[in-house]
């Protein structure tokens, strides 16, 4: 008798100890996993199925785990500190991201205040790099206002009829993303054209020129949706005559009197210029 109570003893102290021994997992969905767990990484825990400590270690999502109860009596609450790995949550954004764009996208643009200025600009902008962009444009000099008012010569006479063309590259700086924000840069322009003085009249003369403009400008670009844009700014530079044909005197062939034949001038322009991008 004394025998049948120890042994029934000892079974009771083993099946105890057993208890107490295991790791608990418990599953968001409630379920337990009686375990010893060996590793806990920051998305996996590896774990041992109690009943088969010989057999596989076994993985899984610290995101599928509300807790863990250790042999030791200590527990530990993962379900507030994790989430899952797999989707980031929809809410993980700012509410107004700075927009990116990928190097090799392309935008073409107008500037149609140049009529008020130096002529309207047609345009197109390449991005080299998700901050940088490189552009061409094109101006037609003798459809803006203030080209005439540069073109006047010695005498202070604006030219009668201007007629001219710019090529010219620019490049750009944007801190954010070259879809929108603050920019800075610089551009070069070669220009050539002919201005007529005196239309109509004896002295009537003619001057063909060529200038190089260099400038720098800066401004804020405003991304009025993924395909439009609004650019607003100024330009600031110089316009350097490089080379300038014979004074043509239609009235007077024989005349070889050479009038001003251009010169450097300085000059700076407000650019609102629209854009869509392809």
């Amino acid at each position: 008798m004394k025998t049948f109570i120890a042994m029934i003893v000892l079974l009771m102290s083993i099946s105890v100890a057993t208890t107490f021994a295991q790791d608990v997992i418990v599953l968001k969905n409630g379920d337990e996993i009686k375990s010893k767990v060996f590793e806990i990484t920051p998305a996996e825990i590896k774990y041992k199925r109690f009943d088969n400590l010989g057999g596989p270690t076994i993985d899984i999502l610290k995101s599928d785990v509300f807790m863990i109860k250790y042999a030791n009596g200590t527990k530990e609450v993962l379900a507030s500190n994790t989430s899952p790995v797999s989707a980031p949550s929809v809410n993980a954004w700012p509410v107004n991201p700075p927009p990116t764009v990928s190097p090799g996208a392309t935008s073409l643009y107008i500037m149609p205040l140049g009529f008020l200025e130096f002529g309207p600009v047609l345009g197109a902008e390449y991005a080299a790099t998700p901050n940088v962009s490189v552009g061409a444009h094109v101006r037609i000099a003798s459809l803006g206002i203030l080209t005439y008012a540069i073109t006047s010569n010695d005498n202070g006479d604006d030219a009668d009829n201007v007629s001219g063309l710019g090529i010219g590259a620019d490049v750009k700086y944007y801190p954010l993303s070259v879809r929108n924000g603050f920019y800075s840069g610089g551009l070069l322009e070669f220009l050539w054209g002919t201005a007529t003085y005196y239309q109509g009249q004896s002295g009537e003369y003619e001057n063909t020129t060529s200038y190089l403009a260099i400038a720098c400008d800066g401004g804020y670009k405003f991304e009025l949706s993924q395909s439009f844009y609004l650019n607003v700014g100024a330009t600031f530079g110089a316009a350097f005559p490089l080379d300038a044909e014979p004074t043509v005197h239609p009235n007077d062939p024989d005349n070889t009197e050479n009038w001003n034949q251009g010169k450097t001038t300085i000059f700076g322009m407000l650019d609102v210029t629209f854009g869509v991008n392809l």
